[in-house]
């Protein structure tokens, strides 16, 4: 269902979005589960040319929501313009660089910020 409501609604790639799934079972009530759209793209294990974006989308609100990094996403969404821009990406976007290289560029470009806990022993 996902893949048909992005077509439909124009909302980016499906390579490049994650969704979040809240499951409506009273057994399940509050589990959520946070997925890439594309699937698993199992045809591509091994060759290090997945397209991370997805993955890297659904951290960042795994991080932002549940704990506490405020401006994950934001954070994220700027890195990942800017790597879009210097034009690393990955060969399903029509760029040339690895799985690796993508994410590299992305952990380079997000800023870093240092846990209360590391400071105290600073």
């Amino acid at each position: 269902m996902h893949v048909v409501l992005l077509d439909r609604y124009g909302a980016d790639r499906q390579e490049n979005r994650c969704t979040e799934n809240v499951y409506l079972h009273p057994d399940l009530a509050g589990l959520v589960e946070y997925q890439t759209v594309h699937g698993s793209a199992d045809d591509l294990a091994g060759r290090d040319t997945v397209n991370p974006t997805a993955t890297v989308r659904a951290a960042a609100v795994i991080v932002e929501r549940h704990c506490g990094g405020t401006g994950a996403i934001e954070s994220t969404e700027r890195a990942l313009t800017a790597v879009t821009e210097r034009g690393v990406r990955t060969p399903d976007l029509g760029g040339e660089h690895s799985t690796t290289a993508v994410v590299d560029a992305l952990l380079t470009e997000l800023p870093r910020r240092r846990s209360a806990r590391l400071e105290v022993g600073s």
